[in-house]
């Protein structure tokens, strides 16, 4: 099955719609960094946009049955956690060099009651090398849709919301200091998308400026 074909058949059963998506309408690379709800996560980010997005995810996802080619299907990059990290990071550097966007899910594992956890800093040395703008995104209703607990969709249309906030630039990573401070900077803005998704979703009003996802001045 194909990324497009898969992405298209998830929409009805997803229910995604979002907002920030004009920053993402250029041609240059980025890094967006999201909050981690579900399997499914790379598709709710995906539907939204005209640009295709090269996920990383740890490579013993790869072997689970059926889900393997689901990630493959979304162009997903693995990641040995027992090994050096050197390649994919080559990888992932090339793609945003390319000017492809890569996605990474920073928590590092879905989320347990669909709240975001902690970042682990890991995509910090990314999101200085590659020189190019970290888009922070918050998802609110894929963790409804298929939770943690459940191996299998809860059936019934959902009602997914995202949104992209404002992009970090280059600059302001480093301008932070060191990665504690990158990683408290990202979860600021990550945490500020994903209420802005959280209030859409239970209210139905969607966002009217994206910018609040941002540092005021």
């Amino acid at each position: 099955m194909s990324r497009a074909v898969l992405s298209c058949s998830a929409q009805p059963y997803l229910g995604v719609r979002a907002a920030g998506t004009e920053r993402l309408r250029g041609e240059g690379g980025g890094l967006l960094l999201a909050n981690h709800q579900s399997f499914l996560d790379p598709i709710v980010l995906g539907l939204p946009l005209e640009r295709s997005i090269t996920f990383l995810a740890r490579d013993s996802l790869f072997r689970l049955p059926g889900f393997g080619r689901y990630l493959r299907a979304m162009k997903t990059l693995p990641i040995a956690r027992d090994a050096p990290a050197t390649a994919v990071m080559r990888a992932a550097l090339a793609a945003i060099e390319r000017g492809e966007l890569v996605g990474l899910f920073p928590e590092g594992t879905r989320t347990a009651d669909g709240s975001l956890g902690p970042l682990k800093p890991g995509f910090v040395t990314l999101a200085r090398r590659s020189g190019r703008p970290v888009y922070p995104v918050g998802i609110a209703g894929a963790f409804e849709c298929l939770p943690r607990s459940r191996k299998l969709p809860i059936p019934g249309p959902g009602r997914v919301r995202v949104v992209f906030g404002a992009p970090i630039p280059p600059e302001r990573l480093n301008a932070a200091g060191g990665a504690a401070e990158i990683v408290v900077l990202v979860s600021e803005r990550i945490a500020a998308a994903h209420a802005a998704a959280v209030r859409w979703r239970e209210t139905g009003e969607e966002p009217s400026d994206v910018d609040a996802t941002a540092e005021p001045g």
